[in-house]
């Protein structure tokens, strides 16, 4: 072959395989019949039919990323589309595909369909030459060199149609010459009814793939109950199902409708229901199946969502949805620029009690808005364990004195007593002219509510402690650490309380009397605290 020919024949492989592109493309938006798709199975072949009118076979070879003619004659090296296609031929294990003259439009779309098949499901069904087979296509071959036992094996195929009935032909119809109606002749529900007892694979696929079109040019509230329906039944026939190839072709025709527009549609349906428990099941049934991308469309509309009811429906749905593996959606929106969001994505995330993002919760404790700040304290409360222990122990060494009488409120609520000698170290510090007083008496009450022996000496301390300078603020400290002693049990504890009644300050008194009785309290019931 000169130069100008390979030229000319690189040039030709190209705008056909260009042209099985676009019918990919085309099989994803329209359904069997549709004009669209006639025309682009149609300008496919011609393409084809151009490389192919010399009467030799085109026989490519297939790269992970990259489409020969011959092993140092590429087709189209720069173009992303076909390095595109050369992927999906490569990973269901495509070597060499070789089509023959006289290609006809049926095996062309239907070997559009199979790349459109999950590379596992060619494989459970015997590889992409099987899959070819059950179709009967006579002029596409695969990972077969031998151009001479392809032309035989179509004259053999082609006969043994030729001996059939005009019936047997009939049941697998050239989509291209299958005319629709023009105004609207789907109704899915027919369409399902036609899946349950389809035997041809070829219109099983066909009228899955009419239900999608259908969805989604009919995404409006009009049709709502029919696609529901639709819904319903596929997620059921995906599950039960008993053949295996059937069953993965409906998954991946769900799959197809995890888009923006599908999902926008089902939340905003749920968000409508308002008072029909049944009807926000049935949605959230479905939104289930689309977890992760259910969670995005769900976060979208909470950050614009102003009305009470209807951010209450989104947040208990993301509660149900946000659990498992669809956790990484939800931590990328503390990164969201949008404060009220990143606050209602802390608060699910505490509400969930999810240990995973614990540690994505180290930044929004210095978030700039304090709301956001005070939530993550919350949340870090609710989740508990070591490390969110550890960052509320962080956060006291802040300067932000309303965040650290959260953390010091966490810390005696979580009752951990890995956190006493923390509490020590900081009541120990150095406070003069009693700047830290709120701190203080934070982390004594803390203290307390741990109920950690290791504090009564330093409590003990603080109750007889007497000064007469800051005498009102140095009264606080010892009422807080009689306060924070009626939750100790101990003999020393008891007798020094109840000296503490008869104190000169009437705040340490009161505090001394009220802490007697908790800690009576303690005493008959140890467990009641």
């Amino acid at each position: 072959m000169s130069i100008q020919e390979e030229h000319r024949q690189t040039a030709l492989s190209e705008e056909a395989l260009l042209g099985l592109v676009r019918l990919l493309k085309a099989l994803s938006f329209y359904p069997s019949g549709h004009t669209s798709l006639r025309n682009a199975v149609q300008e496919a072949q011609k393409g084809f039919d151009a490389v192919l009118d010399g009467g030799d076979p085109l026989v490519l070879t297939v790269r992970r990323k990259e489409l020969r003619l011959s092993e140092d004659l590429p087709v189209g090296p720069n173009h992303p589309a076909l390095a595109k296609l050369a992927s999906l031929l490569f990973d269901r294990r495509v070597q060499t595909l070789t089509f023959l003259p006289g290609l006809c439009d049926r095996d062309l779309l239907s070997l559009a369909n199979g790349l459109r098949l999950d590379p596992a499901l060619v494989q459970q069904r015997g590889g992409f030459p099987a899959v070819l087979d059950e179709d009967g296509i006579a002029s596409i071959a695969v990972n077969e060199t031998d151009i001479s036992a392809l032309l035989r094996r179509r004259e053999e195929m082609e006969s043994a149609e030729s001996g059939g009935s005009q019936e047997e032909f009939e049941q697998e119809p050239s989509p291209v010459e299958e005319e629709q109606p023009a105004a609207d002749p789907l109704d899915p529900l027919d369409l399902l009814d036609r899946l349950g007892s389809e035997d041809s694979d070829y219109r099983f696929r066909q009228d899955l793939e009419a239900l999608l079109a259908f969805i989604r040019e009919h995404l409006d509230e009009a049709h709502r109950d029919k696609i529901l329906e639709t819904f319903d039944v596929l997620l059921a026939r995906s599950a039960e199902e008993e053949r295996p190839s059937r069953r993965e072709e409906i998954l991946r025709a769900l799959r197809e409708l995890a888009t923006p527009e599908v999902l926008h549609f089902f939340v905003q349906s749920l968000l409508a229901a308002i008072g029909d428990d049944a009807l926000q099941k049935r949605i959230l049934r479905i939104l289930l199946f689309y977890r992760k991308e259910a969670v995005a469309s769900l976060m979208e509309h909470l950050a614009s969502e102003n009305d009470q009811n209807r951010r209450r429906i989104c947040l208990k749905a993301l509660a149900r949805l946000a659990k498992t593996d669809a956790l990484p959606v939800l931590l990328a929106y503390l990164e969201d620029e949008r404060w009220s969001l990143v606050l209602d994505t802390v608060a699910l995330l505490g509400h969930l009690r999810i240990v995973e993002a614990t540690a994505h919760l180290r930044k929004t404790t210095g978030h700039p808005d304090i709301r956001v700040r005070r939530e993550s304290i919350r949340a870090l409360t609710r989740i508990g364990g070591d490390e969110a222990l550890h960052l509320l122990l962080d956060t006291l060494q802040g300067s932000d004195t309303a965040l650290k009488l959260q953390a010091l409120l966490s810390l005696g609520a979580l009752r951990n007593p890995a956190a006493a000698p923390t509490l020590i170290r900081l009541i120990q510090t150095p406070d003069r002219w009693m700047k830290e007083l709120e701190i203080r008496k934070g982390a004594i009450k803390a203290l307390g509510e741990i109920g950690s022996p290791e504090a009564i000496p330093l409590l003990l301390k603080i109750l007889r402690e007497r000064r007469l300078w800051q005498r009102k603020r140095v009264d606080e400290l010892r009422a807080a650490a009689a306060s924070a002693l009626g939750g100790i049990a101990s003999d020393e504890v008891a007798a020094a309380l109840k000296g503490a009644t008869e104190d000169s300050s009437p705040l340490v008194a009161r505090a001394a009397v009220q802490a007697l009785k908790n800690f009576r309290k303690d005493v008959h019931d140890p467990d009641n605290r």
